[in-house]
Order: C-alpha cells, then structure tokens, then sequence
C-alpha cells in the first residue's frame, strides 16, 4: 500500500472515531445536563468560542506547528471535552467547552485535513 493512502486512510479512521464519539455527546448534551438549562448554555458557550477563535486560530498553528501536529493538538482537545463532560456540575462543562480549545476542536483539525489530502492527492 502507498504511504500517501496509508495516512489518508489512517487520518480518516481517526476522524471517523473521533467525530462518531463527540456528536453523540454533543446530542447528548442537553439531556445530560438538563438542570437549569445547564446542556444549552454549555453548548452556547461551545459555539461561541467556535465562532471567535475560528477567525483567527487555524492560520496561526498550522505556520506554528505544521499541519500533522496542528490535527494532533485538536485531537486532544476532543478528548478533554468528552472528558470534562464526565461529572455534571454548573462549571464543568462550561470551563472545559473553552478551556479544551473550540476553535482547535473545530477549524483546526478541518484546515490541516483538507492541506493534506490534497497534498496527497497531488503526489
């Protein structure tokens, strides 16, 4: 097997785990933490830090880091959000939604993916 397919296939095996973990807690979200609408609140305060650190994050890491340790980066960050979703209280999911990095979960490992498939594809 080529190396540029065996990395397209592994990247795309990690996506596919990652994603299939993190959207059923997200749509988990509100039902979780259904006290004083402590699921819609966390989740606005995912999506707002999304919005902000999108505009400006990826660019930034990727010229810092390089495109494989930028995915690397936003996947630990994935894995402190589900994390910080294990015991329901007012502050923890509202400290690790940011704190684990909104925009890295989000833009960040989209950017560097789509810079190296199309890397791949090239060579």
């Amino acid at each position: 097997m080529e190396r540029s397919l065996k990395n397209v296939l592994v990247v795309s095996f990690g996506f596919l785990l990652l994603f299939t973990a993190y959207g059923g807690l997200q749509s988990l979200q509100s039902s979780l933490y259904s006290e004083e609408g402590l699921g819609v609140t966390a989740l606005s305060t995912l999506y707002g830090g999304v919005l902000l650190s999108s505009m400006f994050l990826p660019p930034l890491l990727i010229k810092k880091f390089g495109c494989k340790w930028t995915i690397v980066i936003s996947m630990c960050c994935y894995v402190a959000f589900s994390l910080g979703n294990f015991y329901a209280s007012w502050y923890s999911p509202h400290s690790s939604h940011p704190a684990s990095g909104s925009g890295l979960r989000f833009s960040c490992p989209m950017t560097p993916h789509c810079i190296h498939f199309n890397m791949s594809a090239a060579s």
